[in-house]
């Protein structure tokens, strides 16, 4: 395991410029950019938490921001695959 994060800093440089090269790429023509892979799933959860907290009348309330919080997670993860 120690073996795996010595290459890994051996190549630091490589892995940097290969992860400035996808990120760059993957949000070349978007307006907002690396903005919009934070903005959206924080709006998410103001949307769920508007539809479950508010519309939906959900009376566990305490539990509603783990929820949310894990659909949330789980709906990135799926997506972004």
């Amino acid at each position: 395991m120690l073996k795996v994060f010595k290459e890994l800093y051996k190549y630091r440089e490589l892995l940097k410029t290969n992860v400035k090269k996808e990120i760059r790429g993957k949000y070349k023509n978007s307006f907002l950019g690396v903005l919009w892979s934070f903005l959206n799933p924080l709006l998410q959860i103001v949307v769920y938490a508007i539809v479950f907290q508010l519309i939906l009348k959900n009376p566990q309330e305490k539990l509603c921001g783990i929820y949310l919080l894990w659909l949330n997670s789980m709906d990135v993860f799926f997506h972004q695959q």
